[in-house]
């Protein structure tokens, strides 16, 4: 547990022990538990799925409190186990305080979450949505990147519909970085492929290829919603970015190297539309993801998606979407072989459908299928010593359980 995890919970239990001595408001309390069963055919989505998996749920407990009518202070704690990921260690999902000057202006400070696209703020919540795993745009592999950003914040609701969010700081946890999938998977395997280019060298040359360290420098947060006339209509564009320095080691020949490596920019911009009408709800969302690495030749990755949720009875609720992801928007067939993967390396092309059941006021039940073709940013997929052993079309199948209070 680090530094800041550390003195995040043990300031926030002093701060409740004494609410009481002050007579200050009492502190609400949330929370929420899910566990999933996911199988796949054809491609495992994590280790071992294509033998079917338990290793994935989600728990959240939530304190706030309103010290008075414009301070309002909050802390959650969060664990989840997503195959090799997360391992259910209790992090601070969020920490902050936030005081609201006047309706146009509020501050907040502390560890805030990130708003990209719609639903990345309650992405870990699993009753707040129809779907068990969201669209492809808002990058599962990712989530390490997005969880929040630690430092100082603006917010607030102006004429005519309109809200804001700006908010500077340290973005996601750098301690989840070394293991995650952008840099324990996905870096090796664009180093490996790229060095292989400019030296001529095969890529089989270039072995055990892992980060050192990784430093994070900064991180912007932007966002405007527009919730229109049209009860119902809203509209939004977000964009996050942040800077990520990493030293790369890698072995040639029986020598060990050392690379650092600097992603200038890490961002998404998403454009966002979503319309709700009696028990209907149809949205669409587009992302532009600028990836820079200095010295490298720029890239894009692009996604988008469209979803319909149509809720038949208090019980039971269909949803469907279709998404798409490119890791390279302007080589959507992998002609280019950037990377010197197979041409299904160059998409993720996702048809999701899924039947939700709310047994009652707390608990929901949902089950979920994929008809997926290609295998871009899949972690998985990443991790098998022949890449032509992987399936091009393939399929995923969900079940989930989830408790809220």
């Amino acid at each position: 547990m680090n530094k800041y995890r550390t003195t995040a919970i043990l300031l926030f239990f002093l701060f409740y022990a004494g609410l009481g001595a002050y007579g200050m408001e009492p502190v609400d309390i949330h929370g929420f538990i899910s566990q999933g069963y996911i199988r796949s055919i054809g491609n495992d989505v994590m280790t071992d799925t294509t033998q079917g998996s338990f290793e994935m749920n989600e728990m959240g407990l939530t304190f706030t409190t309103q010290v008075d009518p414009r301070l309002r202070l909050g802390i959650q704690f969060f664990a989840r186990d997503y195959g090799e990921y997360g391992n259910d260690e209790v992090t601070v999902d969020w920490a902050f305080a936030d005081y609201k000057v006047r309706p146009w202006l509020g501050l907040k400070a502390g560890s805030m979450k990130i708003a990209s696209g719609f639903y990345n703020t309650s992405r870990d919540i699993d009753s707040a949505r129809t779907f068990v795993i969201l669209p492809s745009l808002y990058m599962e592999s990712f989530r390490e990147l997005f969880v929040g950003i630690k430092g100082l914040g603006v917010y607030g609701y102006l004429p005519y519909g309109l809200s804001y969010i700006a908010s500077a700081g340290i973005g996601g946890n750098e301690e989840e970085f070394e293991d995650s999938f952008l840099f324990g998977t996905l870096f090796p395997v664009i180093f490996r492929g790229f060095a292989s280019q400019i030296s001529g060298m095969p890529p089989d040359a270039f072995t055990n290829i892992h980060p050192i360290s990784i430093r994070e420098k900064c991180a912007l947060n932007l966002g405007l919603v527009w919730n229109t006339p049209l009860t119902g209509l809203r509209f939004s564009a977000t964009y996050f970015g942040t800077r990520l320095e990493a030293d790369m080691a890698f072995d040639i020949g029986g020598n060990t190297y050392a690379q650092e490596i600097v992603l200038e920019e890490t961002a998404t911009i998403i454009y966002s539309a979503e319309y709700a009408a009696g028990d209907t709800t149809v949205a669409a969302e587009y992302m532009i993801a600028p990836f820079y690495v200095e010295d490298q030749p720029k890239r894009k990755m692009e996604s988008y998606y469209a979803s319909i949720a149509h809720r038949f009875s208090e019980r039971f609720e269909l949803g469907i979407y279709y998404s798409e992801l490119y890791p390279h928007y302007d080589d959507k067939d992998g002609s280019q072989q950037r990377e010197g993967l197979p041409f299904h390396y160059s998409w993720f092309k996702d048809f999701c459908y899924t039947l939700r059941f709310d047994l009652s006021y707390n608990w929901i039940f949902k089950m979920e299928g994929h008809v997926i073709d290609g295998v871009a940013l899949n972690p998985a997929t990443y991790k098998v010593r022949d890449f032509e052993d992987t399936s091009r079309r393939w399929e995923v199948y969900l079940a989930k359980l989830s408790y809220n209070f």
